[in-house]
């Protein structure tokens, strides 16, 4: 029997993730999928002030997941039908890319959407490209939505940001 498609969206509350849950949702709709919802925090913050990392205990990174299912349930009722077929996962880890691969291939995952978001040249070069390391590293295929995708244009909009051009 063939396995049913999934489809993974990676989520950070971010306007531009929330474009690609709705692409994502709309995708799994129309090809009769399941949806993989991926919220991904971090275990090792950086404090800016020493550059030590800190790493969350277990009973606060416990509190932590619950506090971003709780937020994740809230969007997803909001933006993906109730016909679609939907899990939500709250990952910690070190990599946010390596954990989006690494969910991806434990769910068997058919296809990862993930958002592009506007960054500096230089939180490129101090954050890397999370982009390139999940499109280089994923088991499946990636569609990398561009930061305007999702957004409805006025005639108005479409006209100054073509006159500013």
């Amino acid at each position: 029997m063939k396995q049913k498609n999934k489809v993974m969206v990676a989520v950070d509350f971010s306007e531009e993730s929330c474009n690609a849950l709705r692409f994502a949702s709309k995708t799994a709709e129309r090809e009769n999928a399941d949806m993989v919802i991926l919220d991904v925090l971090t275990e090792h913050l950086r404090d800016p002030a020493y550059a030590m990392p800190y790493t969350f205990r277990p009973p606060i990174l416990d509190f932590w997941k619950r506090q971003m299912e709780e937020r994740l349930s809230v969007m997803v009722a909001r933006c993906v039908p109730k016909t679609v077929s939907r899990s939500i996962i709250v990952q910690a880890g070190d990599s946010v890319a390596k954990e989006i691969v690494n969910v991806a291939d434990e769910s068997r995952c058919s296809l990862i959407i993930i958002a592009r978001k506007h960054m500096s040249r230089m939180s490129y070069l101090l954050r890397g490209n999370l982009i390139f390391a999940v499109v280089r590293d994923a088991p499946c295929p990636v569609i990398v939505l561009h930061p305007s995708a999702g957004k409805e244009h006025t005639e108005s909009e479409w006209g100054r940001e073509h006159k500013a051009a």
